[in-house]
């Protein structure tokens, strides 16, 4: 369980990953040595599992169209689900995979550079 100045430890770095110890220390006052080792900690369990810039697309200049496609599925016994969001999510312009109620099984948020390019997947 995390506690307070822990989960804003967290929030930080995943605001701006390249904030020193310092300017987390700073924010939090949570001395530098705690921070090192707390991050090197999250680091070994996974728990800051990568990191990652968010990109602008617009303002690249290359467009993205993004799009949420509701799909059916018959789930395979013994394994639900899971066995196919985790076949899906190795296109690589399936971004994410929600497992849904109602009248479709999963809901797939993809991007691509056109609105041609995600009809045709």
């Amino acid at each position: 369980m995390l506690t307070h100045d822990e989960r804003k430890l967290l929030e930080l770095i995943a605001q701006d990953f390249r904030l020193s110890t310092k300017e987390l220390s700073i924010q939090t006052g949570l001395s530098e040595e705690f921070i090192e080792e707390r991050i090197k900690q999250w680091e070994e369990e996974k728990v800051i599992a990568q990191y990652s810039p968010l990109v602008n697309w617009e303002r690249t200049g290359e467009p993205i169209v993004t799009a949420l496609i509701d799909v059916k599925v018959l789930p395979q016994r013994g394994y639900g689900f899971d066995k196919i969001a985790r076949r899906l999510q190795k296109f690589p312009e399936i971004k994410a995979v929600y497992l849904m109620s109602g009248g479709y099984d999963l809901s797939l948020l993809i991007e691509g550079r056109t609105m041609q390019e995600v009809a045709l997947f």
